[in-house]
């Protein structure tokens, strides 16, 4: 017969205040990257998917009881995945928060293979099971799809530029042609009269000569005028053709 009874009692409220506080901190863990704006997918170290959001769900169009343990090489083209499970080596040997792929595009890949251009936030998150990796995913076709119509509206705009700049420079020489053919036969007609007034001063007499001398240098004096009114109009010309180029070609 057992002569005496050994009790031994162990107060866990430490413990279990512990548990519900870790608890509480994953629930909130948890509802912080379910809210999250982008799509959040935590892996493992062996590269497998643990925790997913709806925002995930929405991007890769699949469900997460679907994606949890699936390699997270599912997730993107074909043509990336051999060579990820280096990548993936290179971050756990120095996990630490980076963009993916710096300057470089980076696309993923929908259950019904619909290739998504993404930009993707690794962050290390350190558990009693390892370091996981957490990947906030970001879809970017809009931005891309902006990008692509602004350059194609600055192509259109150069072409535009282009073609108007070549018609302002064929007005301009046409301009430049027109003024000079109109007047060309006047400024003729005057230096073949200042010549003329030359050779007659050259056979006066000498009481003649001042009133000849005053006379050519009217007639030289007119054609300086003239000479002066052809370079205005050129100098117009060209003001036109720069005025023009000002305009809004829209």
């Amino acid at each position: 017969k057992p002569t005496a009874i050994l009790e031994i009692n162990r107060d866990v409220t430490r413990l279990k205040r512990a548990e519900q506080v870790l608890e509480a901190k994953e629930a909130k863990f948890r509802a912080a990257l379910e809210g999250a704006p982008d799509a959040t997918v935590i892996t493992s170290q062996d590269g497998r998917i643990v925790f997913v959001n709806a925002q995930a769900e929405k991007l890769f169009g699949c469900s997460r009881e679907q994606m949890l343990g699936m390699p997270v090489e599912t997730l993107m083209p074909t043509r990336y995945r051999e060579a990820h499970p280096g990548h993936r080596a290179v971050f756990s040997a120095e996990p630490r928060t980076r963009p993916m792929g710096a300057a470089l595009e980076l696309y993923c890949m929908r259950v019904d293979g619909e290739e998504i251009p993404v930009e993707i936030c690794l962050s290390p998150l350190r558990t009693d099971e390892g370091v996981l990796v957490i990947a906030a995913i970001r879809d970017i076709t809009e931005r891309k799809q902006a990008e692509a119509e602004i350059r194609k509206l600055n192509e259109d705009r150069e072409q535009r530029v282009q073609e108007r700049t070549a018609e302002l420079q064929a007005a301009g020489v046409r301009r430049v042609e027109a003024i000079t053919g109109s007047n060309a036969l006047a400024y003729a007609q005057n230096l073949e009269g200042t010549l003329k007034g030359v050779a007659a001063l050259l056979k006066a007499t000498p009481h003649d000569v001042p009133a000849r001398v005053a006379a050519a240098q009217d007639q030289i004096r007119a054609l300086e005028k003239e000479i002066a009114s052809l370079k205005g109009k050129l100098a117009s010309s060209q003001g036109d053709e720069l005025v023009a180029q000002a305009i809004d070609i829209q």
